[in-house]
Formats: C-alpha cells, sequence, structure tokens
C-alpha cells in the first residue's frame, strides 16, 4: 500500500468542516431517533463521518497537515502529536 501524503489545508476551511460535522451528527441522530426499520449500521457510520471531519477540522485549524486517511486512529495520534509539538 502506497503512504498517503500529508495536506495542508487553508485556515477557513476548518469552519467550513466542523459545520459538515455537526450535520453528520444530526443525521445520525435522527436516524437514531427514527422509528423506521432502515439500516440502523448507518447511524454507526454518520457517527463515525462526524468525528473523522471534526478531528480534521481541529488539525486544520492548528495548522497541521495530516494524511489523506478515513483512519480516526491516524488522526487522533496526528491531533494529540500536535498538541505535544507545541
Amino acid at each position: 500500500m502506497t503512504p498517503k501524503k500529508n495536506l495542508l489545508f487553508q485556515k477557513d476551511y476548518a469552519k467550513q468542516l466542523l459545520a459538515i460535522a455537526k450535520g453528520d451528527l444530526q443525521s445520525a441522530e435522527i436516524l437514531l431517533a427514527s422509528a423506521s426499520s432502515g439500516r440502523k449500521e448507518n447511524i454507526l457510520y454518520m457517527i463515525q463521518q462526524s468525528v473523522e471531519k471534526a478531528l480534521k477540522s481541529v488539525l486544520i485549524w492548528k495548522g497541521v497537515s495530516f494524511p489523506m486517511v478515513h483512519d480516526l486512529g491516524i488522526l487522533l495520534i496526528s491531533a494529540l502529536d500536535s498538541i505535544h509539538k507545541h
């Protein structure tokens, strides 16, 4: 597997991404409250999406480059590393 390239985003994108993360969390809450017999695993998917985007928004806000991955563990380590470096 090829290593993912780290990217650095403009700081103003952090607010946009956090707003999207909040929308994903709201979608999960709506699915959870729904009496529908839809696919309940979609609730977890939307929660994962929300956490991923929230972590990325923090990294962007702090000016930290990170790999374009969907792995919450890698993103969390990047966030923790950025705290310890400052």
